[in-house]
Parts: structure tokens; C-alpha cells; sequence
């Protein structure tokens, strides 16, 4: 959290200090949240419209828009050209390059980066008996063993891993 605090006071100085934006915004600016409502992405969206809307005098309003792995709220962001939508993107976006062969918009060439808000670390983790000290170690146990290490994870796309078990 206090990580996030200082980034957003590190863009609000930057955009308070920025003379060119003085007419900006002269509307409501939409800050697209493409996961669900209520999880760590919405509550970071809405400390950031909070602080944001008080500093630029213009509400910033936070739309939810989850689905195929952030793509939908992604997609809706690289369509609108109006200068007032925003994409609170992730870890997902650079994913999604990956896992999607048909896009329907190209994240670098649509989309530009503004700031980074925070840094999750990840990280793998396995039982102390295991054996595994590496990632070479793991990775030499699954090409020796294929099919016999399991993993436990959030689901597809998540970069949140769980420690993997058994080994």
C-alpha cells in the first residue's frame, strides 16, 4: 500500500506540474478497471479515481469491464480516442500478448503506458523436502518426470502462484 501511495502522489505531481495539461481534463475522466468489481484491481481503481478526481477537479469515474483475461476492458480502451479513458492495466496485458492470436487492437501500438502504479513480486515456492532448490533444479524434474509435478495457481493467466505441491 505504500508502494501505491507514493506512485500516486508521484502522478498527481507530475500532472500538477505539467503545464501543457492546464485545460485538461474539461470532462469526466473514465478509469476502466478490466476485472471484476471488489477485487484488488477495483479497490486500487477507486483510491486512484479518488485521489485524482480531487486533484484535476473532474470526476474520474471507475468502469468495471472483466472478461477473457482483461481483454474486454483492454479492447475498450484502445477503441476510445476521446483523451479521457484510461486502462488500469496489469501483468495480464503482457499475457494476453501471448494467449490471444486474434486481437482486435494492438496493445503497443494503441495504447500507451502513463505511469506504473505498483510491483507485485512473484515467486515460486516448494516443500523443503523436495529436493528442488532452482528453477533449474524444477525444470529438470518436470523434463525427467513428465506429468508428476503438480501446481497450484489462481487460474490461467494469474501471476499469483500458490507453492507447488506434492514434489
Amino acid at each position: 500500500m505504500k508502494t501505491l501511495k507514493k506512485s500516486m502522489y508521484f502522478c498527481l505531481a507530475l500532472l500538477a506540474s505539467t503545464n501543457s495539461l492546464a485545460a485538461w481534463p474539461e470532462k469526466p475522466i473514465t478509469l476502466v478497471a478490466p476485472f471484476a468489481a471488489g477485487g484488488n484491481a477495483d479497490i486500487m481503481a477507486r483510491q486512484i479515481a479518488q485521489s485524482l478526481g480531487t486533484k484535476l477537479g473532474q470526476p474520474v469515474i471507475v468502469e468495471n469491464k472483466p472478461g477473457a483475461g482483461s481483454m474486454l476492458g483492454t479492447q475498450h480502451v484502445a477503441r476510445s480516442k476521446d483523451g479521457h479513458t484510461f486502462l488500469l492495466g496489469s501483468f495480464a496485458n503482457v499475457l494476453n500478448e501471448f494467449f490471444y492470436r486474434n486481437k482486435t487492437f494492438d496493445l503497443r501500438k494503441e495504447l500507451i503506458p502513463v505511469t506504473q502504479l505498483v510491483s507485485i513480486p512473484n515467486y515460486f515456492a516448494t516443500a523443503t523436502d523436495s529436493k528442488i532448490e532452482s528453477m533449474a533444479d524444477l525444470i529438470a524434474q518436470a523434463k525427467a518426470k513428465p506429468g508428476a509435478l503438480t501446481c497450484a495457481t489462481n487460474g490461467v493467466q494469474s501471476t499469483e502462484l500458490k507453492p507447488i505441491y506434492p514434489l
